[in-house]
């Protein structure tokens, strides 16, 4: 199948609209995951000598490695199902 330069630059117009939702979607996701472990986590990473913005910057790049990982094993199973399939 060949697509043409027009239809390229649409998908990579809608491609680029998907991913900014996406992202868009997973900073609303990480900010209530944020407010769920505020207590702990933060009175910890603060105890640590960090400021209350690089205790938030910590917990959003701990909830995005977990994320990330939760959608890889997801990816793989999904592969997995279509190669036995």
């Amino acid at each position: 199948m060949t697509l043409s330069v027009e239809q390229i630059r649409e998908l990579n117009r809608s491609l680029a609209t998907l991913r900014h939702d996406i992202n868009n979607q997973l900073s609303l996701i990480a900010a209530a995951a944020e407010i769920i472990r505020f207590n702990p986590d933060m009175a910890k990473r603060m105890a640590e000598g960090h400021s209350k913005l690089e205790a938030i910057r910590c917990l959003k790049r701990y909830i995005a490695r977990e994320v990330f990982t939760l959608i890889g094993q997801r990816q793989r199973e999904i592969n997995q199902a279509r190669i036995t399939a």
